[in-house]
């Protein structure tokens, strides 16, 4: 039994007749007539008692007739539905950012999505990676980008989106010889981290791990001093020039943009951490995640342009690209 029979059933029984049924629906009539032989067939009754005025319910098709229109009518609403969501969206999605990639997507996110989809509605969480990544494993959100993991949990889906850069944020308040040094400088090594003192970022902060990787790698220790946990309070310290803090650009462009922070580029290649766009293997993707998915992409995208998130841009659409090679595909033949 199909959306079709029931259409074919209830446009004949209520003109009591297949002709008219035919008329009404801009079909053949042989076509609804092998439809509804097909109806009674599944359901091992006669709907109809043919005559030569055209057709009759009989006991057995007043009884469909009654389910058959809810059923047809509820179909029909369903379609409706799916159809208004596909046009006007409409959702909650709970999204989670590190405070870093927050500073940078936050606002414009949020703004973006009002502006173009004012039905749904984006619930973001700022925490530190780790937190994030159980959190999404839990479903208690329904998206994070986090940093990867060496072991990701195994129900957490990850898309690459940026391979971002690692700076040493130097406040230019500072006024030691230290600080003044280390303001004209165009790039810092691992070995020279190792000489001065930065605050520390908390054990649930995938940068820890980064740079404790380091540390076994050139057998050598930073000297680590206790940190903050709030990513405001730690500026805060940098901009008076009483710290140093390694961060990606998206944790203070805005103050680098007005001069109260530089931004010295690591230039280790391993001082660099990859952005991942997560989601749960059993979480359903709905409109409104796949959408704001989407402006966390364009957004992300821009702001590494601006060079406000600075990095590798990994992110890949196998949708865009599949479509790109069929466009370059066409576009070899037309020039043969």
């Amino acid at each position: 039994m199909n959306f079709k029979q029931l259409q074919y059933f209830v446009a004949t029984a209520k003109h009591g007749s297949i002709t008219a049924a035919a008329r009404e629906l801009d079909v053949a009539q042989p076509s609804i007539s092998q439809q509804l032989a097909n109806l009674e067939y599944e359901l091992k009754n006669a709907l109809f008692e043919r005559n030569y005025k055209g057709v009759q319910l009989t006991e057995s098709g007043q009884l469909f007739y009654t389910h058959a229109t809810e059923l047809l009518n509820r179909m029909i609403h369903a379609k409706a539905v799916i159809t208004d969501l596909a046009k006007y969206p409409s959702g909650t999605v709970s999204l989670g950012l590190t405070q870093a990639i927050g500073n940078v997507l936050a606002i414009p996110l949020i703004e973006s999505i009002c502006e173009s989809f004012p039905d749904i509605k984006v619930q973001i969480t700022t925490l530190p990676s780790k937190i994030l990544n159980k959190a999404l494993a839990e479903k208690e959100i329904d998206i994070a980008l986090s940093y990867k993991e060496e072991m990701p949990a195994a129900n957490i889906l990850s898309k690459p989106l940026l391979r971002e850069d690692l700076y040493l944020a130097v406040g230019t308040k500072g006024k030691c010889n230290t600080y003044r040094q280390l303001l004209s400088l165009d790039a810092l090594t691992f070995d020279a981290l190792c000489n001065l003192e930065i605050m520390t970022p908390g054990h649930k902060e995938s940068l820890y791990d980064v740079l404790k990787s380091m540390e076994d790698k050139h057998s050598k220790k930073l000297k680590l001093q206790p940190g903050f946990g709030q990513l405001s309070t730690a500026l805060r310290v940098i901009t008076d020039g009483k710290g140093l803090m390694i961060a990606p650009s998206s944790a203070a462009y805005h103050l680098a943009e007005h001069g109260l922070v530089k931004l010295v580029p690591l230039r280790d290649e391993e001082l660099k951490r990859e952005v991942t766009i997560n989601t749960h293997v059993d979480k359903t993707i709905t409109k409104a995640m796949s959408l704001v998915i989407d402006k966390v992409v364009t957004l992300s995208r821009e702001a590494n342009v601006s060079g406000a998130w600075t990095g590798d841009f990994i992110y890949r659409n196998p949708e865009a690209e599949l479509c790109q090679s069929k466009s370059n595909v066409n576009y070899l033949a037309a020039c043969k």
